[in-house]
């Protein structure tokens, strides 16, 4: 849980878009988030979501893309 109480949560996707559209529905419900492209912010926030870019990469770098981050957002109470 973040400081003020809230379940952590983070958002794994293959682009922009879907990164942009896992966090919208926490938003609506009145989290913070933070959507970014390839790395996680500098700043705590309810919600992180991040583009690995995975989409359309070579299997070898899309694999090291999503192991880093999974283990970058492992702390996060839910990982979606």
């Amino acid at each position: 849980m973040s400081s003020d109480g809230n379940t952590t949560i983070g958002v794994l996707a293959d682009d922009l878009t879907s990164a942009a559209d896992g966090a919208g529905p926490f938003v609506m419900r009145g989290h913070g988030a933070w959507v970014g492209r390839g790395r996680l912010p500098r700043q705590e926030s309810d919600v992180i979501a991040v583009d690995s870019g995975s989409r359309s990469a070579p299997e070898a770098e899309v694999a090291e893309r999503v192991s880093r981050l999974t283990a970058q957002l492992a702390s996060r109470d839910i990982l979606y």
